[in-house]
């Protein structure tokens, strides 16, 4: 328990209880369906200039064949919490999947209003 509160001092991560804000609950989950059934231009709603440029629709492909077959299984979404840095406010997600293998990591980042970065780890 140590750890992973000193892990939360040195990150700067804040916890924000146990809801994402309303927002961002939403783009999250959006995206996160659109990955899953891989669809592109559902993916870009909301997105800034620079992920639709560096996005390509193979990319988004090659997710959705990985992630597909263990969400039609079943999956919950836990919001995590949040953290700041260079103007982008991270949010974290873990993605559990009723299969029993391993969760994902997953964040998305916005700034001005924009989805900034979404990644799967």
């Amino acid at each position: 328990m140590r750890s992973l509160l000193l892990l939360l001092m040195l990150t700067g991560l804040a916890y924000a209880g146990n809801e994402a804000p309303a927002d961002i609950d939403v783009a999250f989950r959006q995206m996160l369906h659109a990955t899953i059934h891989n669809n592109y231009d559902q993916f870009l709603i909301g997105a800034d200039p620079a992920i639709k440029a560096t996005l390509k629709p193979a990319d988004l492909m090659e997710t959705s064949l990985k992630l597909r077959p263990r969400a039609d299984k079943g999956y919950r979404v836990e919001y995590l919490g949040y953290y700041k840095v260079a103007g982008h406010t991270t949010h974290l997600f873990k993605v559990v999947f009723d299969d029993g293998g391993d969760d994902v990591l997953a964040t998305i980042s916005q700034k001005e209003g924009r989805i900034s970065g979404f990644y799967l780890k």
